[in-house]
């Protein structure tokens, strides 16, 4: 639990650091969704995606989330979202 509570605190305070960089923000998602605080990860995919709307994997992971809450509609604009920016990442 004092490792799970310290990686958070980490990547928040990265966060606040370099607001600009979405991959803190991603790896808090995956720490908080992992740990079954799904709204809080929701958040912080948000915060990913505000920082990199290219970011393909942290709006996949958003829609996943919202999916699970039921909330398609907004799991298919995420899923549309994630598409886009993983063709504008390819080569």
């Amino acid at each position: 639990a004092s490792d799970v509570e310290t990686a958070q605190r980490l990547y928040r305070k990265v966060m606040r650091i370099d607001p600009g960089d979405p991959t803190a923000a991603f790896n808090l998602c995956n720490l908080l969704r992992a740990i079954g605080r799904k709204i809080e990860a929701e958040a912080a995919y948000r915060a990913s995606t505000k920082s990199d709307p290219r970011f393909a994997e942290a709006w996949y992971n958003l829609a996943d989330i919202l999916d699970d809450q039921s909330r398609s509609d907004e799991a298919v604009d995420c899923l549309e979202r994630a598409l886009a920016a993983s063709r504008i990442a390819a080569p």
